[in-house]
């Protein structure tokens, strides 16, 4: 068994990073076993831990539904144990994903990494941000933590034409009303400029 460490933002990342040094992707999908993307964040001192009320604006970049932490997380007040930073130690966040079958297919053949990354969600690989999350409802690291160490999280995001409401830019469909985005391609789904009357892309009249 050979271990190596390399530097990714994510596990599925490291794939097409073993494959840009120069692995065959057939010999990757036939040795790969697993991969397991790791951070490390500050763990709240046990001895001055506190209650507090999670930050808004700090729920908002997280991006963290109301009600996931049930009103309450924790922070280190500071105290002489920890030097009065409020956190003493460190711990892992993790994001484990483990080979298959259908993801050896996939890395032979011409892949994206959003359909791997599809796959692995369905089949329920947690994320660093999602492992971040539950250790800050476990009361054994803060968001302020998570934030600094993995960033907020990111989605390109744009209102829906027809209601209004925010949708992830890579949607053809609004999930809130059913609409298709009026700019893009019906026929093959290439983004289209307002004052266009013809995809550029296959000749569809719009």
């Amino acid at each position: 068994m050979v271990l190596t460490s390399l530097h990714t933002n994510s596990a599925i990342a490291s794939i097409t990073r073993l494959i840009d040094m120069g692995i065959k992707p057939y010999i990757l999908a036939s040795a790969l076993e697993g991969i397991i993307a790791q951070r490390l964040v500050r763990r709240i001192c046990e001895n001055c831990r506190e209650e507090v009320a999670p930050d808004p604006e700090q729920l908002a970049l997280l991006r963290i539904p109301d009600g996931f932490f049930s009103g309450r997380v924790w922070q280190g007040a500071g105290c002489a144990r920890c030097n009065n930073t409020g956190y003493k130690g460190r711990l892992g966040i993790y994001e484990i994903f483990l080979m298959t079958d259908e993801y050896r297919q996939l890395i032979g053949t011409s892949y994206k990494e959003s359909e791997i990354l599809t796959i692995a969600r369905a089949n329920g690989m947690r994320s660093l941000l999602e492992d971040g999350l539950e250790k800050i409802r476990q009361g054994l690291t803060t968001m302020e933590e998570v934030l600094r160490v993995v960033g907020p999280a990111v989605r390109l995001e744009r209102h829906c034409d027809h209601c209004g409401k925010m949708m992830e830019s890579r949607h053809l469909f609004c999930p809130h009303c059913g609409t298709f985005r009026q700019n893009c391609c019906r026929s093959c789904h290439q983004p289209l400029e307002i004052e266009w009357a013809v995809c550029p892309a296959c000749g569809t009249i719009r």
